[in-house]
């Protein structure tokens, strides 16, 4: 099977595409590759922000407002690549619903809130967000998990133009931590056979985000 030359992400999906039932769909996996990127800005940003031991409810709680506002940014086609970096943007939104929520904690920091209906105004909101996201900083495991998160929404758009025996091992081995001579040893192959297959894999994943100026946009 060929390869498609621009195989579309799930991100690059939810920013290009209409808004349509296949559109909608994407939303459950986007969630579910990009949450833990998502969920370690929200963390980093309670920490920055001098909140530490943060319960794991109310950190699940704003991830899923992070979620909400990118929902609601992209239903309106509103997010500007040209403008600034999805990371960056990613990162800006996570540290506005932290401060919002110490807002509403503390009562000791005043900062517009996401939620406010002086602020309801999704063009002002967009520009807020923006105009932060310039600002803003990445820590080096935020980067690393974002990367490989997006990794693995390209993988996946390119997953199926493999064989089956080929997708099994580079999962084994690159998500589930398995060594190549224990793929080796469930397939009945050779380990030289097995690593041929992880290369096959990480070539094609190169060579799409080098030819293609979108994808590198996200690394």
């Amino acid at each position: 099977m060929n390869f498609p030359e621009t195989p579309n992400t799930i991100i690059e999906g939810l920013i290009e595409d209409e808004k349509s039932a296949i559109w909608q769909g994407m939303w459950r996996k986007f969630f579910d590759i990009y949450y833990s990127p998502v969920k370690l800005m929200v963390k980093k940003s309670f920490i920055v922000n001098g909140w530490n031991n943060v319960p794991a409810h109310i950190i699940d709680e704003l991830v899923s407002d992070v979620f909400y506002n990118l929902i609601r940014i992209f239903s309106e086609k509103r997010y500007d690549k040209k403008k600034t970096k999805f990371r960056y943007f990613l990162k800006a939104i996570s540290n506005r619903r932290v401060i919002d929520f110490i807002r509403v904690n503390s009562k000791k920091m005043v900062f517009p809130s996401l939620d406010d209906e002086k602020n309801d105004n999704l063009e002002r909101l967009l520009e807020d967000l923006s105009q932060i996201s310039f600002l803003t900083k990445l820590e080096d495991d935020e980067i690393l998990s974002f990367k490989q998160s997006f990794l693995l929404d390209l993988y996946m758009s390119i997953r199926d133009n493999f064989e089956a025996r080929t997708t099994a091992a580079f999962e084994m081995i690159k998500f589930e931590g398995k060594n190549s001579d224990e793929v080796a040893k469930v397939f009945g192959v050779s380990k030289n056979v097995i690593n041929n297959d992880i290369y096959r894999v990480i070539k094609k994943l190169k060579e799409i985000v080098l030819k293609n100026e979108n994808k590198r946009e996200f690394m």
